[in-house]
């Protein structure tokens, strides 16, 4: 059919597909008229026909959405979309050519419709918790297989000494522990199809319109969303009273030269320290350059529709992960002009913003710490951090254990956890944070509920994510915010043990004289830059969520 399209069978082929889409709408088959629905309007497209192709495009959108309703957990959901999502990209890229009244506003609103809508629905129910309604046997196998996974963690990734601050080893190998994970994921899966039966199905929650983003942002903000497509990067910026679009803003492959030559830099600065020392004006001045091309590429060309003070920054694909914060504008750094916030989706941020925070009566601040060998630091930080908490609860070494935080999070608007974390990329849901007594896995805290005003996660590539179909980021992140946290404070890269206890310092003094999360941690930051300039010390942590 996708052949006839391109010869001069097209007219056929044409009353086919639209004969299709007529029969499988009839017949509930809406992922098969969605298809047929884009082929369509990829058809009118190709002949300069923007009308016919928008309309196409639309029905194709809706009847992708009329599908995924219909699909149950969430890896199946992500399986479901990984050679579908076109249809989405399709529409936003013949609105923007067509370029006419209105259609930039609704292209951003049909991005918006494409990412990250799996996680803004968790976000959603956990304002929602309902008692889970899994059978007791079930439930007790899973806390069985929990606890298991655990042990296994706690084996296999021993601290050695002299290991770096954060840290955590490479993922081992093992069937055991493969045999492990696997039975595990497949006792959850059977749980959240359980749940799934109860609800009335995926994309419950619809994002908002630019005018409700308008609306929830506050007179000196503005909202800077991107969008990665055809190879190009385009720019959306929303403020109370206005709208931008700018298109192909930068290729896509500048962005990701620049990405990997600031990771390089990140890396280098963060091995032999004998090296970094020798070194540090070299290794400064490549950081900085490599944060100066992503300056230029993704800022400096929106300077003019950036006059707010405050920032929220909504990265798409290849830019996830990205310091947008400390991107190099002229002699400066991002932080020297707003406060800056990113967030999945701005579908996740307006949720946020609209929801008061609306932890537990009587919850006290929580702070925890885990000290190993190359990260003695963290007791030092946990100490300043609780001084600076009034009533905090601080647990440290042998009373940090998974028990006392289940117990306390769910009630504490405040949770600061410093320790050892580990990114699995292989299987980002089983990313995990080391707790005195074994690991708490992002996968866990699906099933908590913890309406934290901010979660600061003081360890190593907390915010690390693998960005699967539908732009849903997988990772200790998503973890977090499905929990219910408000804000997180996460670390794209490996923290170093000394700076970090310096940098939550000055971010939890901050907070303590009234500021809003954002900006305390831009004030952490200009202070610790000032005595350590290259970024690896500065600038790894981000605020995700709420301003």
């Amino acid at each position: 059919m996708r052949a006839g399209l391109l010869t001069g069978e097209g007219i056929r082929a044409t009353r086919i597909l639209a004969r299709v889409a007529r029969v499988a709408r009839a017949e509930r088959r809406h992922w098969l008229e969605g298809r047929a629905h884009c082929h369509l309007g990829r058809w009118h497209a190709a002949r300069r026909d923007a009308g016919r192709a928008i309309r196409h495009f639309r029905k194709g959108v809706a009847a992708l959405e009329a599908a995924r309703e219909l699909v149950g957990p969430e890896d199946m959901h992500v399986a479901f979309l990984r050679d579908k999502l076109d249809v989405y990209a399709d529409l936003v890229q013949a609105l923007l050519e067509r370029g006419g009244r209105g259609d930039a506003r609704e292209a951003l609103e049909v991005l918006e419709r494409s990412r990250s809508r799996l996680l803004l629905d968790m976000v959603e129910r956990s304002v929602e918790h309902q008692p889970s309604p899994v059978p007791e046997p079930l439930q007790r196998r899973i806390e069985q297989l929990r606890a298991a996974v655990s042990r296994a963690y706690h084996a296999l990734h021993g601290l050695e000494e002299g290991s770096e601050r954060r840290l955590g080893p490479a993922v081992g190998g093992g069937e055991d522990l493969r045999e492990l994970e696997q039975a595990y994921r497949s006792a959850l899966r059977e749980a959240e199809l359980i749940g799934l039966r109860l609800e009335s199905g995926s994309l419950r929650s619809a994002p908002p319109s630019v005018k409700q983003i308008q609306r929830s942002l506050g007179v000196d903000e503005a909202l800077l969303a991107y969008c990665t497509a055809s190879g190009h990067i385009h720019a959306f910026v929303v403020w109370p009273s206005g709208f931008h679009m700018r298109p192909k803003l930068a290729r896509e492959s500048d962005a990701v030269s620049a990405g990997r030559a600031l990771r390089y830099q990140i890396g280098r600065a963060g091995g032999c320290r004998d090296f970094a020392a020798r070194h540090a004006r070299d290794l400064e001045a490549g950081a900085q350059q490599a944060l100066a091309r992503l300056g230029a590429l993704l800022l400096e060309p929106l300077e003019p529709w950036l006059a707010a003070r405050r920032l929220v920054v909504v990265p798409h694909g290849v830019l996830h992960g990205l310091p947008f914060h400390a991107f190099a504008l002229r002699g400066s750094h991002a932080l020297d002009r707003w406060e800056i916030v990113c967030a999945p989706s701005a579908a996740l941020w307006h949720a946020r913003a609209v929801q008061e925070p609306d932890p537990p009566p009587g919850g006290r601040p929580l702070v925890m710490a885990v000290p190993a060998p190359g990260i003695q630091s963290v007791e030092e930080e946990a100490r300043q951090v609780g001084r600076l908490l009034p009533n905090a609860i601080r647990l440290s070494g042998g009373s940090a254990t998974l028990e006392a935080f289940r117990r306390e999070a769910v009630q504490a608007p405040i949770v600061h956890l410093a320790t050892h974390a580990l990114f699995r990329h292989d299987n980002p849901l089983f990313s995990g944070l080391r707790f005195a007594d074994g690991w708490l896995l992002a996968r866990d805290l699906y099933g908590l509920r913890m309406p934290c005003r901010l979660a600061s996660l003081s360890a190593c590539s907390t915010g690390a994510a693998r960005v699967e179909p539908g732009d849903e980021l997988f990772g200790l992140l998503r973890g977090f915010l499905a929990a219910g946290a408000r804000t997180v404070a996460a670390s794209l890269w490996p923290a170093d043990d000394e700076s970090t206890t310096v940098l939550m310092t000055r971010f939890y003094t901050a907070l303590a004289a009234g500021h809003g999360p954002a900006a305390a941690m831009r004030a952490a930051q200009i202070r610790v830059r000032d005595a350590h300039p290259h970024p690896r010390h500065w600038a790894p942590f981000v605020i995700v969520g709420a301003r």
